[in-house]
């Protein structure tokens, strides 16, 4: 927001002239400008005569940015003080002055008073021509409507005019920023990170010298923040004048040497490039060389007061080379350079960002400390509801989308997002020669100013446009025609299209192009691995023409005329990457032998990918030269990449017989041979760009990052303490003048943080983590000595709690004291087991916070990400208000604000879940946005939506009348999401509903709603026992639709239509014509997919739908391969290869060592992905049943009990469920993205994870208690899923443990004996325990120990499942084997 200060001077005799003063100047107030008028009077009466001075006034005066006189035929002598006061400070005001000669003064008036005439002689007319005040005006207006055509005149000419200098120390960073990145920035100054290399430069090249200082750095990197900081800081004589990207030429053009030749001036040109450079060609050209001219000359004042900052996003080279023109003498510069961050350094960021919860996005490398503070899902919300835009056609959408994409395909193809308007409108033409055929240069310009102006203009002439790298790789989307189409798809189709262009438009340098756009996907997507490949095989073709595939290839030494052999080796190496077979890879690792940096490069990714031990002894072997060491060329060379990957696939021994004999001294690799080639090899090839590869000290650095990578890789070998001490201790003595004998710097700064992490998760023995984390906890580091240092440790220790029982983890998070920052108490706050102990794990963190702030002297700020984690863990009345009392009390809300007053979908999102639908209506009724506003996120509104228990009321509230809760943009917005719309259809409970709703499906129903994949609106519908009650009716439903309208069926469409077939049909079908509707409807008829299940009657069969009239697969094996074969179900093994060699012998193994009796014979597996796999053993033995169908998957959905269990417990399930509990339709998260959301590592909507993983949980232990109840064992759970396991098992426990009632109200609990969690050490404790007392022998002088309790625990598989289930057919194999003799 712009800010002006405005001074209004005058006799108050004039209150008529001054109320419309100030109405004039602050009507144009608004979101981007606000005027504030300074007065001195409250109804009518001089502030004088309330306690002000003269001097506060004065003082006043010389700090506002516009000052504006008035007088009659007569002026008051305290205003021509005044008006002295204004000349004095003239350089840096706009000074207006209005006389009306009509007034004339009353006998009130005589006092202090001086005619115009005499005043103008005396005082004004010796002023009009000095040309060193920037402007001054004199007006005549006789009337009040003359006044007001000459204030609005003058208002726009001040607020058009940049050139208005602003006291220093009134410095913001808003008023340096141009309002087209202001919606983008908004907010950055709430935190400023202290940059010594930074600050203190510029500091002392501002103190130091006259020279114009060029600061210089990538986008968001923190330039003009830092330039602002420090201009805040100089003595108040200090004025700056301040260019930016919203200057026009005509603004330029009034440039004067004069306004800066005198006083203390600072010119500040923020973005300097932009101002007086275009691009053509990709190189900076002058817009106009008479500017340029005048800036050479203003560079070049004399005035040693005057000093000119600049800041640009060019390389001081380019800056010099720019300001070196015609026979103009170049200006004295110095650069203050802000480098681009590392990892390291954007993590550690981040990690004091999050201690107050102001942490925006996850970090992730190549980010820049202004990226940190960007809120995306804000800008994301803005971005999406322009396409639910009811003001924008269809084709302005499609043009919109479209728009988007190019951008980001230019993105990908130039590596930045900066780009000529020209270029991006050919590339429209080309790409969507339809729609964009009649385009030009304004139809880009409106179709940006949808967006919220994410797109902007980089230069005076307009000529250029940007946007944020961020806001390309997070907000904006690749666009397809195609619906169906899934992310990779889309972006196959957006490299076709970039290579499509290049080829036709720049042949010549076609291959030089592609083969940077295959080094650059890899930062571009999550898919960059199949990309990649996509593009070799388009690219590799053009390497080597004649060769059909290179896994046949006799040779691949040589290289393409004119190519880099920089690009040739890292093709060749991602060839060996994505080799279909490791045979294939090892075939192109021999064929690269002689070439040793291209063998290398493809061993780097040759060796991770070898699993099997024959494959790998191929390699070793191969690696060792005829006296069985380690090759030098492997020892002794500069591809730090091969030498992390080497250590890793050796075992501890070799790896540490290599760090022992190699020097780690080796010459920098040459950089690459064209100055645009990206750092493929990161620091593999360490190119020295602008080093010298023989400069002792480049050397020296060197090898010191070489041996401190070894070391973390030999670290990353260590699976318990005895190994860390052992590897500790090898290093030390081994030191090669590099590794530290310092304890606390070994394990916080030589160790990264990230490797320790890894290390963690590999303790098998909690209690030897525990006794490390102890150890950790005593070394001692110094905040103020080594901030670096202090936050790894800090870091350190979270990922060791995080692994930590949760058992131990207060005790331990007591013990961190200082080192407890936002991500521990996060971790903490979720462990809570209620809201008292939540709130004391808070207060202490605040306690020790508030000291810290005490004694740095700085101000306290907290977040809301925290308060909202305490608010989660209440439901009452009294915890809300506590909550509700720290948000105050922290400044999140203001004295007279409410909690439902915080603008956080997150809270609110929290207290509408504790909200009836009556009082969610009143609070959005309250909010609603007004005329102007931007419509509520989709998550927000459709809260009332999830609220409504019946579908027509549900159905009136989206396809009725508004309902004054929400606009009617909002409307439209629900209504057309398939989410909502598919919520909508879940609310059908009668026949009665069933009937409308299938009337309104079938006829009015837009249907490009059905192909959404997250909220498949055709599942729900064939769910629904109420809609379409019988199997013959959906399958007829499902053709209709088919005929019609392009309607994605999927695997679980199908499932459904099999679920209802056996109870559902209108008559009673015979097996065999159930059969035959299977084989000929579904498979035929519905095209089904090949994952379709087997038919219902004789067992359901998810995966082999082929298979379902039988095929004799085991014989047919057995022949084709000449051994034997056995098939199991693969949760069958996973439960089999727990009972022999995992969870049951290790609990019974821990029960013996704890001196317990009790053992345990039984077990029951779960597998947990994508579906919701079960197995179970008794006495050691496989249990598989008559018919091999132990299952539990189809037992009845606690929440939803016309569907199967495993709609609740799988994939599929948490996806769906995170979409409705977050309302955000639109996601492609998967269980891990949600997983780290929970974690606080990335964003996302917290809550509704949480929820999802709890309704998980719930589901799940309501299954597992009905087969807990019929077969009495313990537990054990494998899969992915597990490894959230923390928000799963509470719900899952508090099911399982749960209570049913007898028809006379007795309660009794669900289950027969307790239900303990295992991997809980206090719990584990008291398991073995039991109830074990003496029980004496009637009769005898003996006793005998007795247990009463029953009781059963749960486990998470510490084999894996896939382990699990592999040992399980290895048993199950040799016991068919020893059946068969």
């Amino acid at each position: 927001m712009k800010t002006y200060h405005v001074f209004i001077a005058s006799s108050l005799s004039f209150q008529k002239e001054r109320d419309l003063m100030e109405k004039v100047l602050t009507e144009r107030n608004n979101s981007e400008l606000n005027i504030v008028v300074h007065r001195h009077e409250k109804n009518g009466d001089n502030d004088l005569a309330k306690g002000d001075t003269q001097e506060i006034i004065n003082s006043e005066i010389r700090q506002c940015d516009v000052i504006i006189f008035f007088a009659g035929n007569w002026i008051r002598s305290k205003t021509i003080g005044e008006f002295n006061v204004a000349i004095e400070n003239a350089s840096n005001k706009h000074i207006y002055f209005y006389q009306n000669p009509t007034l004339e003064y009353t006998q009130e008036d005589w006092t202090n008073t001086t005619l115009w005439k005499d005043f103008y002689a005396e005082y004004m007319q010796k002023h009009l021509d000095d040309d060193t005040v920037i402007e001054r005006y004199e007006k005549q207006c006789n009337t009040l409507e003359q006044l007001r055509d000459a204030l609005v005149k003058d208002r726009e000419s001040f607020l058009n005019n940049p050139f208005c200098a602003i006291s220093c120390h009134k410095m913001e960073y808003d008023k340096i920023i141009p309002n087209s990145q202001a919606n983008r920035r908004r907010g950055n100054l709430d935190y400023y990170f202290i940059r010594p290399e930074v600050d203190n430069k510029l500091k002392e090249e501002f103190d130091s010298t006259n020279k114009t200082i060029i600061v210089t750095g990538q986008s968001t990197s923190g330039k003009t923040i830092a330039v602002c900081r420090m201009l805040k800081k100089l003595p108040q004589e200090y004025y700056v004048v301040i260019l930016n990207a919203d200057t026009t030429k005509e603004q330029l053009e009034r440039l004067s040497v004069s306004q800066f030749q005198h006083g203390k001036k600072i010119l500040l040109l923020d973005d300097l490039q932009l101002l007086f450079w275009k691009e053509e060609n990709e190189k900076p050209i002058p817009i106009d060389r008479e500017l340029l001219r005048k800036l050479s000359e203003i560079l070049h004042i004399g005035n040693p007061d005057f000093k000119v900052i600049a800041t640009t996003s060019y390389s001081f080279k380019e800056v010099k080379s720019m300001l070196t023109f015609n026979e103009m003498v170049p200006p004295a510069i110095v650069e203050v350079g802000i480098k681009p961050l590392s990892f390291k350094k954007i993590n550690e960021y981040a990690r004091e960002l999050r201690t107050y919860g102001y942490l925006k996005l996850r970090p992730e490398a190549g980010m820049t400390i202004g990226s940190l503070f960007f809120d995306i899902d804000r800008i994301k919300t803005r971005y999406n509801n322009q396409f639910q835009n009811s003001n924008l056609s269809n084709l302005q959408k499609s043009m919109l989308r479209q728009l988007c994409h190019a951008i980001k395909c230019l993105w990908m193809w130039k590596k930045r997002s900066r780009n000529k308007i020209d270029l991006l409108l050919d590339f429209l033409k080309f790409t969507y020669e339809n729609s964009y055929e009649k385009a030009d240069r304004s139809t880009i310009c409106e179709l940006a100013g949808k967006v919220d102006d994410l797109i902007y203009y980089q230069d005076i002439e307009k000529d250029t446009f940007e946007v944020e790298d961020i806001i390309v790789t997070q907000v904006f989307q690749y666009y397809s025609s195609e619906p169906s189409d899934d992310l990779l798809a889309t972006e196959k189709k957006a490299i076709k299209g970039i290579f499509r262009y290049i080829y036709y438009k720049d042949r010549p340098n076609f291959f030089k192009n592609t083969t940077k756009i295959l080094h650059r996907v890899k930062n571009c997507s999550v898919n960059a691995p199949e990309l990649q490949q996509y593009i070799i095989n388009d690219v590799v073709s053009r390497i080597y023409k004649n060769e059909q595939t290179l896994y046949t290839s006799k040779e691949l030494g040589t290289n393409p005329e004119g190519v880099s052999i920089d690009w040739v080796d890292a093709y060749i190496g991602n060839i060996a990457n994505f080799a279909p077979t490791n045979a294939e890879a090892i075939h192109i690792w021999k064929l690269t032998k002689k070439y040793n940096r291209r063998e290398l490069n493809v061993l780097r990714w040759l060796l991770p990918r070898l699993q099997t031990q024959q494959d790998k002894d191929i390699v070793h072997k191969d690696l060792l030269n005829e006296q069985g060491q380690m090759q030098d060329k492997y020892i002794e060379n500069s591809y730090i990449e091969f030498q992390t990957e080497l250590v890793r696939f050796l075992d501890m021994d070799e790896a540490k017989e290599i760090y022992l004999n190699a020097s780690f001294i080796y010459e920098a690799s040459p950089s690459a041979d064209d100055d645009d080639i990206d750092d493929f090899f990161s620091d593999s090839a360490e190119s020295a760009h602008g080093q010298e590869s023989n400069n002792e000290t480049y050397l020296t650095e060197l090898k010191e990052k070489r041996i401190r990578n070894f070391a973390r890789q030999l670290m990353h070998k260590a699976q318990t303490l005895a190994d860390i001490h052992d590897i500790k201790n090898f290093l030390q003595k081994n030191d090669k003048g590099v590794v530290p004998h310092d304890d606390a710097v070994f394990f916080f700064n030589f160790i990264a943080p990230y490797t320790w992490l890894e290390v963690f998760k590999r303790f098998s023995q909690p209690e030897e983590l525990v006794a490390f984390f102890n150890e950790l906890t005593e070394l001692s580091v110094d905040k103020k000595e080594d901030t670096s240092m202090f936050l790894n440790k800090t870091e350190v220790l979270n990922g060791a709690l995080e692994n930590i029982p949760s058992s131990y983890a207060y005790d331990l998070w007591n013990r961190m004291g200082n080192n407890c920052d936002g991500y521990s108490l996060n971790f903490m706050l979720q462990k809570a087991k209620n809201f008292e102990q939540a709130k004391g794990i808070f207060n202490t963190f605040m306690e020790r916070l508030e000291q810290q702030e005490e004694e740095n002297k700085t101000k306290l700020k907290v977040g809301e990400i925290y308060l909202n984690d305490l608010l989660d863990t209440t439901s009452t009345y009294s915890g809300i208000k506590e909550c509700e009392e720290l948000f105050h009390k922290y400044h999140l809300l203001e004295a007279d604000q409410s909690l439902l007053d915080y603008p956080s979908q997150h809270t609110q999102g929290i207290l509408y879940q504790r909200m009836t639908l009556k009082e969610i209506k009143a609070h959005m009724k309250r909010h609603r946005p007004q005329n102007g506003d931007e419509s509520r996120n989709i998550r927000t509104i459709v809260q009332f939506i999830l609220k409504i228990s019946n579908y027509e009321e549900a159905y009136q509230a989206l396809f009725g009348e508004t309902p004054d809760c929400i606009t009617p943009e909002e409307q439209q917005i629900l209504n057309h999401s398939p989410y909502v719309v598919s919520e909508m259809f879940n609310k059908v409970k009668t026949p009665e509903e069933g009937g409308v709703a299938r009337d309104f499906f079938e006829n009015r129903l837009d249907k490009s709603l059905l192909n959404h994949p997250d909220a498949n609106i055709l599942n729900i519908i064939i769910n629904n026992r109420f809609i379409y009650p019988y199997y013959e009716q959906k399958v007829d439903m499902i053709k209709r639709m088919s005929e019609k309208y392009t309607v994605q069926q999927n695997s679980y469409t199908h499932k459904h239509l099999l679920y209802h077939l056996t109870n559902h049909t209108q008559d009673s079908l015979p097996p065999e014509e159930i059969q035959l509707i299977i084989n000929e409807e579904i498979m035929k008829s519905l095209d089904a997919p090949k994952d379709v299940l087997k038919q219902m009657l004789g067992g359901y069969l998810p995966n082999f739908p082929s298979f379902r009239d039988g095929v004799a697969l085991g014989p047919f094996l057995e022949d084709k391969f000449g051994i034997p074969v056995f098939i199991n179900n693969d949760a069958d093994l996973f439960a089999y290869g727990e009972a022999l060699a995992g969870a049951l012998p290790e609990i019974n193994s821990k029960l013996e060592r704890l001196n317990s009796a009790k053992r345990y014979k039984n077990l029951l597996g779960y597998t947990w992905g994508t579906g919701f796999g079960f197995g179970f053993t008794v006495n050691g033995q496989m249990h598989i049943g008559d018919n091999s169908c132990v299952e539990t998957f189809c037992l009845r959905n606690k929440k939803y009990p016309d569907v199967i269990c495993e709609d609740g417990v799988a994939i599929h399930a948490l996806k769906r469920e995170y979409a409705k509990n977050s309302g955000d339709t639109d996601h492609n998260l998967e269980p891990k993205d949600m997983f780290d959301i929970a974690e606080g590592t990335r964003e996302g909507n917290r809550e509704a994870v949480l929820k999802t993983f709890e309704d998980y949980g719930e589901i799940a232990g309501d299954a597992m208690a009905t087969a807990a109840t019929l077969i009495d064992g313990l537990i054990v759970i494998g899969g992915g899923i597990t490894a959230a396991r923390k928000y799963i098992m509470p719900a899952l426990l508090k099911e399982m443990r749960g209570q049913l009632q007898r028809m006379n109200g007795e309660t009794i609990s669900r289950l027969q004996f307790k239900v303990y969690d295992l991997d809980d050490f206090n719990e584990f404790v008291e398991f073995a325990k039991g109830g074990s007392r003496e029980l004496k022998i009637y009769g005898t002088d003996k006793s005998v120990v007795y247990d009463p309790m029953k009781r059963i625990g749960i486990t998470i598989s510490k084999l894996g499942a896939s382990r699990a289930i592999s040992l399980g057919a290895y048993a199950f194999a040799l016991q068919q084997i020893d059946r068969q003799e």
